[in-house]
């Protein structure tokens, strides 16, 4: 059913001023003329929205659920117009994010480079931290919004430890978040370790190999936790000799020949001078996202930005 759209406006009017006379006055149109409009749309939608008794009329049960219904949609689409031409009058301003360095280096640049194709005065700050960070400056308002590898996994262990040593008792349930990315993690070594000959590594080589892995302020490191229990290879044994923050520096330790490391397999880093091998068991997934404070009112320009990376 096509139902005029000023027929629906100018019935809100009358529903609102209860009255033909003030509503015709309101809307400059002459008595006559509203009153034929409102024959009109009854006629349209085959319900009747008016009591006549004489010159007075008023709304039937009908017409009060109808003018409810419709002014909440009007509403809405006046809500969506607002923020159409808030976006399009979008030329300048500054977005400021929080990001682990492997997502700085390798997915930011892409989105940046096209949403800034379309808004090329629009300027951002990238803070790269590790993802516990991220969390906290979204969480404290210093970024609008942050990329970090899934925080859900973290063991309930560590996350006392955090909550209390660096997050201080936040409350993470403020926290909303999309999914961005997948990657498939591997393993890597120096060209002359005894694993380079390996077709696969197997769960014993985790525990048996000198590991360079991430600290506990990062996701991946709760990723392996959660994956790897079987085989403990994030707790301090003796074989992870070294724990670090970023991926970059995990290739160029094991690059030097300190050890071996675990990294993104789709990882854009400069992976020359190692060896990347498939992990037999446990297969392990990275999960990425963009997150934000579902509490706290965010600008036009920062919807537009987080609606562009969700509608990409």
């Amino acid at each position: 059913m096509n139902v005029n759209y000023m027929l629906l406006k100018q019935f809100l009017v009358v529903a609102e001023c209860g009255n033909i006379t003030k509503a015709a006055k309101k809307l400059y149109l002459t008595q006559p003329t509203l009153s034929k409009s409102m024959r009109t749309l009854e006629m349209e939608i085959g319900i009747p929205l008016f009591k006549r008794n004489g010159k007075s009329i008023s709304l039937t049960h009908y017409g009060r659920e109808m003018a409810e219904k419709i002014a909440d949609k009007f509403k809405e689409i006046d809500s969506s117009i607002a923020q159409l031409q808030g976006t399009y009058h979008i030329t300048e301003g500054t977005v400021n994010i929080s990001a682990t360095p492997h997502l700085a280096a390798t997915y930011l640049p892409k989105v940046l480079k096209s949403f800034q194709s379309l808004f090329p005065e629009i300027k951002f700050y990238i803070r790269e931290c590790a993802s516990m960070h991220v969390i906290d400056d979204v969480l404290e308002g210093i970024s609008d919004i942050g990329f970090c590898v899934e925080f859900a996994s973290i063991s309930k262990e560590d996350f006392r430890i955090l909550e209390s040593e660096f997050l201080y008792g936040k409350d993470i349930e403020s926290l909303d978040c999309a999914h961005i990315l997948t990657e498939e993690l591997c393993f890597i070594c120096h060209p002359d370790s005894i694993y380079a000959k390996k077709k696969v590594i197997t769960g014993q080589d985790l525990v048996e190999a000198p590991l360079i892995l991430y600290n506990r302020y990062t996701g991946t490191r709760s990723v392996l936790h959660r994956n790897g229990k079987g085989y403990e290879i994030t707790k301090d044994a003796n074989y992870v000799i070294y724990r670090v923050s970023n991926e970059t520096t995990i290739i160029s330790m094991v690059k030097a020949g300190l050890g071996c490391g675990i990294i993104s397999k789709t990882s854009q880093l400069d992976t020359s001078g190692v060896i990347c091998k498939q992990m037999v068991r446990p297969e392990e997934y990275r999960k990425s996202y963009l997150i934000w404070d579902k509490t706290r009112t965010i600008s036009n320009l920062v919807l537009t930005f987080k609606d562009y990376i969700l509608n990409s």
